[in-house]
């Protein structure tokens, strides 16, 4: 998602602050009604409106009606002043909105509730094409969960449980990127349901091309096994996870997941399988309850996939949300996979980090580095709290590799160079006319190559997980 830089408004700025001219507004903390002749001084620049804490409800219509040309509303652990449905109000049309946002670094539930209540009722989006919720880890949200809790047993009215699904069945002509990240959100499964009502039917007239999710969302399933024109599969969130086994069912979610990618294999260009899980739970536990064996990938799944051109397959596992920032805590530093040579030569990124690989299928898969030449960017490592896991970096292996035609960066994690002498003579001779870089931070081997001036490929971003939750800060 692009960076926004925000000009903040908050109520004891607001009499000097200057609105001619802004595009992007956060609004902060701000109960007080705006005067419309403020709003009124950007309402033909502003486009990005973010609001963050408690906001007005009074102050999000006043920007609706007022600014036409809001593309993009971010809400940021927003609890509003009040909400009732206040039906004899006529429900404002907006044409331009396309992307709504909602953060929250509690719990997933009454709250973004309400939000998405009132903005089925009292907004009219002509053209919302991504809806986004997001679970952010901060590390500091016990506080605000107290608070928020508190007010909205005082002051909140009860919403209908299935009014997510009422807002994407409300927008599905025009909806293309959905995100659920994280549980309390209800979406109702309408393949679990024995006589859905008849306006759930409507569901599968939702045709995305962006899916987003944590594997602990609700009602994923509904959607992994509607949807057929995917370009982007991304699990990749950040959730916490009780006692083994319970209240999830992995097994079933990854199997979702697969027949998702089955179903959607032609369209696809970008599969991320990368879930982040916060665990209270030893690694030798985590192992002897097998639960790599949940989230075996079989890189098979992948084969058919003649469009796919990123792939970043992982899995992390963590005991508690204060060890996020220090990857050296992990219990888990990455996933099984297995056939890893039957991975599509068409890519472009793949990043690879496992904890359980057989060494014949990584000679296997290295063995056709040489037909990847469309490759850019490479990672592959393995996790150190596994001796068996280390593998050595051979000479074959780097001498296809700087060979292909846009390749940028290479990674290795936890391995060893074969020969260091003869590498250091293979980067010397300017492999493809390249300049290559070896940058070593054991147990890490970075391989950067200066592309030659007709490179016409841009560097993609390496993925990290310690990112995440600050990415979806912004």
């Amino acid at each position: 998602m692009e960076s926004i830089n925000y000009t903040e408004v908050t109520e004891d700025n607001v009499g000097k602050f200057n609105w001619t001219g802004q595009r992007s507004i956060s609004i902060n903390k701000f109960l007080t009604e705006i005067p419309a002749e403020k709003i009124n001084k950007c309402r033909d620049s502003v486009v990005n409106l973010k609001f963050e804490s408690a906001a007005s409800t009074k102050n999000i219509k006043a920007f609706l009606r007022a600014c036409p040309h809001l593309q993009r509303l971010t809400f940021v652990d927003v609890l509003v002043d009040e909400y009732r449905r206040f039906k004899e109000d006529k429900p404002i049309d907006h044409p331009n909105v396309t992307h709504l946002i909602i953060k929250s670094s509690t719990n997933l539930a009454k709250k973004e509730h309400w939000l998405i209540d009132f903005f089925f009722w009292r907004i009219n989006f002509r053209n919302l094409q991504s809806f986004r919720v997001q679970k952010i880890f901060t590390g500091n949200s016990g506080g605000l969960r107290i608070t928020t809790n508190a007010y909205m047993e005082k002051f909140g009215q009860q919403v209908e449980t299935n009014i997510v699904t009422q807002f994407l069945i409300k927008n599905r002509f025009h909806l293309k990127e959905l995100e659920l990240g994280g549980s309390g959100l209800y979406v109702s499964d309408i393949l679990s349901l024995q006589n859905p009502p008849a306006e759930m039917g409507e569901l599968d007239k939702l045709t995305l091309s962006t899916l987003i999710f944590s594997l602990d969302a609700d009602g994923i399933p509904a959607f992994l096994q509607t949807q057929s024109h995917l370009t982007e599969l991304k699990c990749s969130h950040i959730f916490t996870m009780g006692i083994l086994g319970h209240h999830l069912d992995i097994p079933y979610a990854m199997s979702t997941i697969f027949s998702c990618i089955d179903r959607n294999c032609m369209s696809l260009t970008e599969i991320t399988i990368y879930p982040i899980m916060i665990i209270d739970v030893s690694r030798q536990t985590l192992l002897e309850q097998d639960l790599l064996g949940m989230f075996t990938i079989n890189c098979e799944c992948f084969s058919q996939c003649y469009s796919l051109r990123i792939l970043r397959l992982g899995l992390h596992a963590y005991r508690q949300e204060q060890d996020l920032a220090k990857p050296g805590m992990a219990t888990l530093m990455g996933t099984r996979l297995i056939n890893l040579h039957l991975i599509p030569i068409y890519i472009q990124e793949l990043y690879l980090p496992v904890e359980e690989y057989s060494h014949d299928e990584l000679e296997a898969l290295a063995f056709q580095f040489s037909k990847f030449t469309k490759l850019i960017s490479f990672y592959f490592g393995t996790s150190q709290l596994n001796p068996v896991n280390s593998f050595l970096i051979r000479l074959p292996w780097l001498q296809s590799l700087f060979l292909l035609p846009d390749i940028q960066r290479i990674e290795f994690h936890n391995g060893k160079l074969e020969d260091p002498d003869a590498t250091r003579a293979l980067i010397e001779t300017k492999p493809n006319g390249s300049t290559v870089t070896l940058r070593q931070n054991f147990p890490r081997f970075t391989f950067e190559i200066g592309r030659k001036v007709n490179s016409s490929v841009p560097y993609p971003s390496r993925p990290s997980f310690t990112n995440r939750s600050k990415s979806l800060r912004a």
